[in-house]
């Protein structure tokens, strides 16, 4: 599998920190990013192996007589 690899400048870093900050976590790291960014990008996908199961799903009509 191919590797995704983000580099960020100093300055990138900083912006980066700050803008995952929360009370809860006030100086996030580097791990924190990816983390989120994982779970952004396998969200992602299971969203769309989602809408492609159901367009798959055919509409049957019922009736129940």
């Amino acid at each position: 599998m191919p590797d995704l690899i983000i580099t960020l400048t100093a300055q990138q870093a900083t912006r980066l920190q700050s803008a995952l900050a929360t009370p809860e976590n006030p100086t996030p790291t580097i791990a924190d990013a990816k983390a989120i960014c994982v779970r952004t990008l396998r969200a992602r996908v299971l969203q769309h192996e989602r809408r492609v199961q159901e367009a798959v799903i055919a509409d049957t009509p019922f009736d129940p007589t």
